[in-house]
């Protein structure tokens, strides 16, 4: 019997361990996608400020990018975890779908804009 019982735990850990490691490989494939996906953002938005602000505004741009970033960085995350903690992970998903309508209606103006 104990021969059993050693042979199942082992078969256990050795599926755990399969498991963990798929999890990881997934991690690292969503992983290298978001990174890629940064490679090309990243660069296209450092130049979105030259092509619509004046220079002596450039400074001021750059440091508020890099501020807003910082913050949401910081206080995002948590408040996803409130959120999701005190209201479920349906309200989290709405606001963030809320949260990309109303970036998309910010930059409405934008399109009738001439340079």
């Amino acid at each position: 019997m104990q021969r059993i019982s050693f042979v199942i735990i082992v078969h256990i850990i050795a599926y755990l361990s399969c498991f963990l490691k798929l999890l990881g490989s997934i991690k690292f494939v969503n992983h290298w996608l978001w990174r890629s996906a940064c490679a090309f953002f990243q660069p296209a938005y450092a130049a979105t400020f030259p092509a619509l602000l004046p220079r002596p505004y450039l400074p001021g741009a750059n440091a508020l990018s890099s501020l807003s970033t910082d913050v949401t960085g910081i206080i995002g995350p948590g408040l996803d975890a409130t959120i999701v903690a005190s209201r479920g992970p349906s309200l989290a998903f709405g606001f963030d779908a809320f949260s990309f309508l109303f970036s998309s209606a910010c930059l409405i103006p934008l399109l009738g804009s001439k340079q």
